[in-house]
């Protein structure tokens, strides 16, 4: 998969360097589980929004990490097709951030080549740095829940949190589920342990056998 970057010079995470060094070829989007090979989709449900999503994020990064915070969005023109007027872009979402006044966050355009996703190949990356306990990750993913559900607060844009240390992905879809991926086994492996009743079943076998663990675990 090929990108156009654009607009990125002198950014404070080097986001491209990382997606290519980590997972080339990755196409950020819905449905991240099925878009690399090694990786987790747990069910959720409305009602565990946004405990279980939460007790997820806080088992991925340790309390002193640092959380790279994505946010994917899409231009005006195509808002009113994706059903999100009226909706807040992440960096916008009340409660969720204290910002100082000097925040900013690195933006580019990008423009996907071959896309799977007719008529929204062209989008809007925005990304920051935070320690992991410093912002409302709680209500980030009540904003998620709440999407589909005609609920306020909520969000018109996708989201991505990434641990730059472990190199976990993790991405609520909806309310329906969470994806997590990564470049190595071993975190998904720690993470299957910890939550494996919450494991989507549909996928259950395809993710043991990714992550090489047996029938029994």
């Amino acid at each position: 998969m090929t990108y156009k970057w654009e607009n990125s010079a002198n950014p404070s995470f080097d986001l491209f360097a990382f997606l290519s060094e980590n997972f080339p070829g990755i196409e950020l989007g819905g449905g991240l589980f099925y878009r690399w090979p090694l990786g987790i989709r747990f069910k959720i449900g409305l009602k565990a929004v946004p405990e279980r999503p939460v007790a997820l994020f806080e088992a991925a990064f340790a309390r002193e990490e640092i959380c790279i915070l994505i946010e994917q969005e899409w231009p005006a023109v195509g808002a009113s097709n994706l059903g999100v007027s009226q909706k807040y872009p992440l960096f916008s979402l009340p409660g969720a951030f204290d910002f100082s006044p000097e925040f900013s966050c690195d933006q580019a355009d990008v423009q996907c080549q071959e896309s799977e996703e007719v008529g929204i190949d062209r989008f809007t990356l925005r990304w920051t740095r935070f320690h992991s306990r410093s912002f409302g990750y709680g209500d980030v993913f009540q904003a998620i829940g709440n999407t589909d559900h005609a609920r306020t607060p909520s969000l018109s844009s996708r989201v991505y949190f990434v641990n730059p240390r472990t190199g976990v992905m993790l991405h609520m879809y909806d309310d329906r589920g969470l994806d997590v991926i990564c470049w190595r086994r071993q975190p998904l492996v720690e993470l299957y342990a910890q939550f494996h009743d919450w494991v989507l079943e549909y996928d259950r076998e395809q993710i043991m056998s990714a992550l090489g663990l047996g029938s029994g675990q």
